[in-house]
């Protein structure tokens, strides 16, 4: 699990995204996981893994809306 201060530097690099347009609310699911998965792949490898699964579930279920 991130701890808080790997939890601050991704909420505060969010922040910062968003207000320079990079990344919206209303980006797809996959692309707000990718934004975790990148915000915590070298800090911490667990959840990193988690929200990868997360993401190709989310992908397969995509793959089969009609």
């Amino acid at each position: 699990m991130p701890n808080g201060k790997d939890c601050k530097r991704a909420y505060e690099e969010l922040v910062r995204r968003e207000k320079e347009g990079l990344i919206s609310p209303n980006d797809s699911p996959i692309q707000k996981l990718d934004f975790l998965i990148e915000m915590f792949a070298e800090t911490c490898p667990a959840t990193t893994a988690m929200l990868v699964w997360q993401k190709q579930i989310i992908t397969k279920f995509y793959e089969n809306v009609p």
